[in-house]
């Protein structure tokens, strides 16, 4: 789907697809729930440049990459009650250039990747996600823009409340000092 606004995609299902199982780019003011993406051979769900909109409710199973991705610039977008399982990537991947972004009652289980990793994303909002068994629950932090002795992902992550974590860890990275 590309370059939508005011539009709901509820109640769908994409099931063994060759590439991703939702490619959305250029969503505004849309909401995106109750939607099913399971062993497709990319991402679960490919959001891209997803603008003030709702993402509530959609499961990502046994997908070959990530359950969620988040890029192109996608900005103030709520993730409310998804569930990422089983993927081979992340559960849940801000990538870039994406900002405001809140996410709050999601769930991350058994990802082989991250369960909610923050590439990049600036004024991301965590709040009572659960993220349990996967390789690490949640990875980011800094900013991109800055020295960082980061390896891997780096973002902002501006409040980080009542999740849980278990088995995979927290794994954030900090900007080094200023050689000022």
């Amino acid at each position: 789907l590309n370059d939508f606004d005011d539009t709901t995609l509820s109640g769908n299902v994409a099931i063994r697809n060759q590439g991703d199982g939702f490619e959305i780019n250029g969503f505004i003011d849309g909401v995106i729930e109750k939607n099913l993406a399971r062993d497709n051979g990319d991402e679960g769900f490919e959001l891209d440049d997803i603008d003030d909109s709702l993402i509530s409710g959609n499961r990502a199973f046994t997908n070959a990459r990530d359950g969620f991705d988040i890029d192109g610039g996608s900005e103030t977008t709520d993730l409310i009650k998804n569930v990422a399982k089983g993927n081979d990537g992340d559960g849940f991947d801000i990538d870039g250039d994406s900002a405001t972004i809140t996410m709050v009652g999601n769930r991350a289980i058994r990802n082989r990747g991250t369960g909610i990793e923050n590439d990049g994303g600036t004024d991301t909002t965590l709040e009572d996600n659960i993220m349990r068994g996967n390789r690490t629950d949640l990875a980011g932090a800094g900013d991109d823009d800055t020295d960082s002795d980061c390896t891997g992902s780096a973002g902002a992550a501006t409040d980080l409340g009542g999740n849980v974590f278990s088995t995979g860890g927290f794994d954030t990275c900090v900007p080094k000092a200023s050689d000022d």
